[in-house]
């Protein structure tokens, strides 16, 4: 093969695909048990530089990227910071960037204080400590702003978090 250049290409190569294999965790709660296999993966492609295929600098990316909150104040906070994280990338690369945010505003906190005392009627107790905490956010979308609705979470005896394998296994029980 001759190609019009002044510089001789090498001729010798190596392909290489790699595995890496993470800890699974459910990151809307129990991120830290976490470890990241697809962060992990995506390392190597911006340190050595290589696009989608060999010798070839992909010319477009998408994202798709959820971030929560506790409250919609904190929400909105965060947003800006994750919007000027994009904002910022693009600058320095040069590419230009695009976002279509579906901000989803809810919060169940009215149903979750009525469910509460309903099943404190039956003399359900709960741990104030747990109460607390930040469980991520519910699956059903904004469902609870037409229809009363909860994210209810119980406790099967499983140290591990829910969305991994030892839980699995646990809840199959």
């Amino acid at each position: 093969m001759v190609y019009s250049s002044q510089v001789i290409l090498k001729a010798v190569g190596v392909h290489v695909t790699v595995t890496y294999k993470g800890h699974v965790a459910y990151a809307a709660t129990f991120p830290w048990e976490g470890i990241d296999a697809l962060d992990t993966a995506v390392m190597p492609n911006t340190n050595i530089r290589v696009g989608i295929k060999p010798n070839i600098v992909p010319d477009g990316a998408q994202l798709i990227f959820k971030h929560e909150g506790s409250n919609c104040e904190e929400l909105e906070v965060l947003t800006e910071k994750v919007s000027s994280c994009f904002e910022a990338v693009a600058l320095m690369t040069g590419c230009k960037v695009h976002g279509e945010w579906n901000l989803l505003h809810y919060s169940s906190v009215d149903q979750a204080d009525l469910y509460q005392a309903n099943v404190k009627s039956f003399g359900v107790t709960f741990d104030p400590q747990v109460q607390q905490q930040t469980w991520g956010s519910p699956d059903m979308g904004n469902v609870s702003k037409k229809i009363p609705s909860n994210h209810v979470l119980y406790d099967i005896g499983c140290k591990a978090s829910n969305h991994c394998h030892a839980f699995m296994a646990a809840a199959m029980t």
